[in-house]
């Protein structure tokens, strides 16, 4: 009897995280458009340094589902116009506590990580999340990401923009985009 109440137990502390989805709700499979074999470009943009050239990759991504089918894993490398190459790697799953696509980014160039919650946009095709970030010099900012599918589903745009506490309200300044075309 009282295996039964500690496995009872164990059971109830399951976060509700793992609950089930609604069988015709939002679940990873909207994300569906993320799997296949995407290249492109990346371009870095330095909104607040005039003197300074936006930067460009040579992009590719190949995108799988794992885990039994629980998640959608992106594997991304990025190369210099110099031959460096800096890797990615992407997870996304569907969060029903938050409504939402979390996404985990795990740099092979960097310690830390960039999780975040997406949602549909308003408009068709669109995903949009709102993040707090930490410049380099220290200060709080705002973060927006945005993806952008082509009607077709063969192109994928993901911008990113921030708005510093010093900037005009509504000003957000693009940092970073993707441009990948699908390739399979």
């Amino acid at each position: 009897m009282r295996i039964l109440a500690v496995s009872t137990a164990c059971m109830l502390a399951v976060p509700s995280a793992f609950a089930q989805v609604e069988e015709n709700g939002p679940s990873i499979a909207d994300l569906d458009f993320l799997i296949g074999t995407w290249e492109g470009q990346t371009t870095f943009f330095f909104p607040r340094d005039n003197d300074r050239e936006p930067s460009h990759e040579v992009a590719g991504r190949i995108c799988q589902y794992i885990l039994a089918n629980n998640y959608i894993q992106c594997d991304s490398t990025m190369t210099r116009s110099d031959g460096r190459t800096r890797s990615l790697r992407s997870h996304f799953n569907y969060d029903p506590e938050e409504t939402a696509y979390q996404a985990l980014y795990i740099y092979d160039n960097w310690a830390g990580h960039v999780t975040y919650h997406i949602r549909r946009g308003e408009e068709a095709n669109t995903y949009v999340a709102f993040m707090d970030y930490t410049t380099p010099e220290g200060v709080v900012a705002d973060e927006r990401i945005e993806w952008r599918l082509s009607e077709d589903g063969r192109k994928w745009r993901v911008s990113e923009f921030h708005h510093l506490p010093t900037d005009p309200d509504g000003y957000w300044a693009k940092n970073f985009e993707v441009d990948l075309r699908r390739v399979d």
